[in-house]
């Protein structure tokens, strides 16, 4: 039996390609710029960060909408995995 996808299911996997497509790019663009050392940030500094891009688009204070949304899009995803980390780092404290 083959499964056909929904239209939400190829929405969602074209939303997820664009995700991933985006968040490569800034964090490939800014390893380039040498703005590196974002893995040694905490979660909340983190989505901080993305909230002051999220801040400047909604009350127009740029003509480049486009970088904020990318680069508040790929803060939020480093901020996941900065929780993630810290989780994990917790539960294996926890065990020793």
């Amino acid at each position: 039996m083959t499964k056909v996808l929904t239209t939400n299911a190829i929405e969602y996997m074209k939303v997820a390609q664009l995700a991933y497509d985006t968040i490569h790019e800034v964090m490939r663009q800014g390893e380039a710029d040498g703005k590196e050392g974002w893995e040694e940030r905490n979660y909340r500094d983190t989505i901080e960060h993305a909230e002051r891009h999220i801040y400047t688009v909604q009350n127009g204070y740029s003509h480049d909408s486009k970088e904020h949304i990318t680069h508040a899009l790929t803060r939020c995803a480093m901020a996941y995995y900065l929780w993630l980390k810290e989780q994990h780092d917790e539960r294996e404290a926890d065990a020793v």
